[in-house]
């Protein structure tokens, strides 16, 4: 019995180690100096100050200058899509307002409902769970009873289960493989999709599906997009914030050097509107 306890003590006390390791150089994927190449800010903590940055916006009022006004609202998720417009500077030629109010909320602050009637958009950017459907629809209601009836609703995103695995593949796979996002999550995004028309939700699984119902884990010039699997890195945020700000409810943000006089008269129209 004795030896059978000390194997399982040395076993438990092996698999610690390991988890001990993992932990302190942010996965086996840290350990890899090709992935600090033109990311000086990847490391351990990189996600969460990354993530923080948007921080900025929070609570800040619309000023009286000619740009659109954005209102993001959400968690963690909705500083992403901050950072999305940032990396892209899709956002660059707006006013940012960033709340952090819950999707399940009491009635809207004043403060926060003056803003969000100031906003040419609010973006419900915290992605959408299955259970998250009702208040979403309800925050719907609540702004369009302010008179703001332009609303986007952010998806969910994932970028499969863990990216430890990935990094033992061969090279020549690695940068290349495209992960499952978990079923749980794809389930939550399928009924989110069915709920919210086309030109209100943002599909952010359904833009980087190529067709096999997988997503990429590393940009073209494989930079890890997700160190955690759910937020973005810097080059994360550039690579799909660029396919994001595609989508016809965003893409208004970002004018392209082309954008023809009738995109920009509309542009005109909606800041003069407002104004």
């Amino acid at each position: 019995m004795a030896p059978f306890l000390w194997g399982v003590l040395g076993l438990s006390g092996a698999l610690g180690a390991c988890g001990l390791l993992l932990h302190l150089t942010s996965g086996l994927y840290a350990l890899r100096p090709e992935l600090y190449v033109a990311d000086p800010g990847f490391g351990r903590h990189q996600n969460i100050a990354f993530n923080e940055r948007p921080y900025q916006f929070r609570d800040a009022p619309f000023t009286a200058a000619k740009r659109p006004r954005v209102l993001v609202v959400g968690n963690s998720f909705a500083r992403d899509f901050i950072n999305m417009g940032l990396e892209t500077r899709a956002l660059t030629p707006t006013q940012v307002s960033y709340s952090e109010i819950a999707y399940c909320h009491p009635p809207l602050p004043a403060q926060f409902a003056k803003r969000a009637r100031e906003a040419d958009l609010v973006v419900l950017g915290s992605g959408v769970g299955s259970s998250d459907v009702a208040c979403i629809k309800q925050w719907i209601r609540d702004l369009a009873a302010i008179g703001q009836t332009r609303v986007v609703v952010l998806g969910t995103k994932n970028f499969g289960w863990n990216n430890d695995a990935v990094m033992l593949l061969p090279a020549a796979e690695r940068y290349r493989y495209r992960a499952p996002p978990l079923r749980s999550i794809v389930a939550d995004n399928r009924a989110a999709a069915a709920a919210f028309p086309p030109d209100v939700y943002v599909d952010i699984l359904a833009l980087l599906d190529q067709g096999d119902g997988r997503v990429p884990v590393f940009t073209p010039d494989r930079k890890l997009i997700s160190q955690d699997r759910r937020h973005l890195t810097q080059a994360g945020a550039r690579y799909v914030g660029a396919i994001v700000f595609q989508h016809p409810a965003l893409r208004w943000l970002k004018p392209s050097a082309g954008e023809s006089a009738a995109q920009g008269a509309s542009r005109a129209t909606l800041t003069a509107a407002r104004d």
